[in-house]
């Protein structure tokens, strides 16, 4: 089961990343309160706490938008009250956050491949071979239903 939260949170993440970069506020806050009740659910507390408050803020920032506004980032008002600035700094702020959360999954994810009787070292230490190697033991951990 745990290879399973964390292949699909880093899965979420990249999407997260992307949603990110493009400001795309209720998928990104949806995302975002997924993966968090997710690691929630399975009891992983350092990381639940680590996205607890983005997930807090995203969700304040979308339920703090005032009445007529088109969402959080007006295009219309932006650049009138001088907000681009914050909102750029909030922006790196979040991408930063989703890449260290991608590389977090990704090393959970992989440490626990490892652990499991389903690691054979390949006989050549080629990024392909590697690769190769990393799906199809998240193949056979999903059809066997191990975790």
């Amino acid at each position: 089961m745990e290879s399973v939260v964390f292949i699909f949170s880093l899965i979420d993440c990249c999407a997260l990343i992307f949603l990110s970069v493009y400001f795309w506020v209720v998928p990104e806050v949806i995302g975002h309160a997924v993966v968090t009740v997710l690691m929630l659910i399975s009891l992983h507390w350092f990381i639940f706490l680590l996205n607890l408050p983005v997930a807090t803020w995203n969700i304040y920032r979308y339920i703090m938008v005032p009445c007529g506004n088109m969402g959080v980032f007006d295009p219309t008002e932006i650049h009138n009250r001088g907000q681009l600035k914050s909102h750029m700094k909030e922006a790196m702020i979040k991408l930063g956050f989703h890449l260290l959360c991608f590389f977090m999954y990704l090393y959970r994810a992989t440490s626990y491949v490892k652990s499991t009787k389903l690691f054979v070292k390949c006989d050549t230490e080629s990024a392909f071979d590697i690769v190769h190697w990393f799906i199809i033991s998240i193949y056979d951990i999903l059809r066997n239903g191990q975790g």
